[in-house]
């Protein structure tokens, strides 16, 4: 029993059948693209190449399979959502078509270069990432000399990260003879087909020696994912198929709060405290320096007073105390007696605020004023 045969001619045919599914250009949400595409991609498939034998029979012991790894693009919406495959065999052993009653297609993930389930003389499905069996021929049609091609709709859409490295099993249903496999392609993208074939002794999962890779593409869709963390101090987003939550920055540009972030609500702006505790001073935030610390104005209009705070209050120290020292002694009687002339003293810069009661001059009344109120040094 033969395992490979050799496809005859080149599939031109088949590159014009599928053409059309290439060049779609469709949008998220409407008609599945080709995403990923190991025949176009690989010079079509090689009439000189093995055709791995990929067919299970139900009413013989006959079980082998071919699986072939791929790694999707970028998405759009994050993910992709696989929802159907293209893809290429051929018959040997009595060449008949029409003996497939139907397909099962399983996607791996990958085991360090292989597909999962292997270890055994066939592979272990309930290791398999995805099963789907497709009933009937997959809409079978010839695509040149002993050549045909296929494509299947997925009964349900299969979520696939971006990135990553799978594999897809396609197989046969078909009672032996004839046998059936898919074509090897001219060229290889990735790690080359797998595959198990129990009969010939051969486990899952053994490297398919050729140079090519299954003919086979994947149609999908862009598929979206809701990446919310529930925390209100990251921004969540999705890379390379992945939810990634990254924490925000909170900073409402004012040097009059504090940002801070509450992981339920969000970023918070708490007012500053801005206090000196100096009394004397008016307190304020400004946003964008921070705090400022003012000194209360305390002026009179007075010249003759010495305007000063005190515990936040107010005062206006003046003649008799002429220095504002808050007394009125000996060095207050300097800076008066010189001014003792009369009234021409009073057009004195040094002598204005000698008039001490006021009379236009400045006399012995001054003095007398002075005398009433000295103090002397504390």
């Amino acid at each position: 029993m033969n395992i490979f045969a050799r496809p005859i001619g080149r599939a031109a045919c088949l590159a014009c059948i599928l053409a059309g599914q290439l060049a779609l250009d469709a949008r998220a949400g409407e008609v599945p693209a080709v995403i990923y595409d190991n025949i176009e991609a690989n010079g079509g498939p090689d009439p000189a190449g093995a055709s791995p034998a990929s067919q299970t029979d139900p009413a013989f012991p006959f079980e082998a399979a071919a699986a072939d790894d791929f790694i999707l693009p970028a998405s759009p919406l994050c993910r992709w959502g696989v929802t159907g495959l293209q893809w290429t065999g051929k018959y040997w052993n009595d060449a008949t078509p029409g003996a497939i009653t139907g397909f099962r297609i399983v996607f791996w993930n990958d085991d360090a270069g292989t597909p999962r389930g292997g270890g055994l003389p066939t592979a272990d499905l309930n290791q398999a990432l995805a099963v789907f069996d497709i009933a009937g021929s997959a809409g079978e049609s010839s695509s040149g000399p002993d050549a045909y091609a296929y494509e299947a709709t997925l009964p349900s859409s299969l979520e696939l990260m971006p990135g990553v490295r799978y594999w897809v099993q396609i197989q046969a249903i078909a009672e032996y003879p004839p046998q059936w496999g898919l074509h090897i392609t001219q060229t290889r993208l990735g790690l080359g087909p797998m595959q198990y074939f129990d009969l010939l002794l051969l486990p899952a999962w053994t490297a398919v020696p050729d140079d090519g890779d299954l003919a086979f593409r994947l149609l999908g869709l862009p598929q979206s994912v809701a990446c919310d963390d529930g925390n209100a101090c990251t921004a969540d987003s999705c890379a390379a198929g992945s939810c990634v939550s990254t924490p925000i920055t909170c900073d409402d540009g004012s040097a009059c709060t504090t940002d801070s972030c509450d992981p339920s609500q969000g970023c918070q702006a708490t007012p500053i405290t801005c206090a000196d505790e100096d009394l004397c001073t008016v307190d304020a935030c400004d946003p964008s320096s921070g705090c400022t610390f003012t000194q209360m104005d305390c002026t009179d209009s007075d010249p003759c007073t010495i305007d000063i705070c005190v515990d936040g209050v107010c005062e206006h120290l003046g003649p008799p105390d002429f220095d504002g020292d808050g007394d009125v002694d000996l060095a207050d009687y300097t800076a008066l007696d010189p001014c003792v002339l009369g009234v021409q003293a009073i057009t004195s810069s040094t002598c204005t605020c000698t008039d001490l009661n006021a009379d236009g001059q400045v006399d012995l009344y001054d003095i007398a004023v002075f005398q009433q109120t000295y103090t002397g040094s504390k």
